[in-house]
């Protein structure tokens, strides 16, 4: 039990690592994502 919740905890690491620097670009695009999801909604 406890090996499977280490080797968890080292899965959801690596997956920060890799996730989060595309996140951190997600959140720079997500304005103007959302300005031109709204826009194309109210055409």
């Amino acid at each position: 039990m406890l090996h499977d919740f280490t080797k968890f905890l080292t899965i959801s690491q690596w997956f920060q690592m890799l996730i989060h620097p595309a996140l951190m670009q997600r959140q720079k695009l997500e304005p103007n994502l959302l300005a031109a999801t709204q826009a194309l909604a109210n055409r």
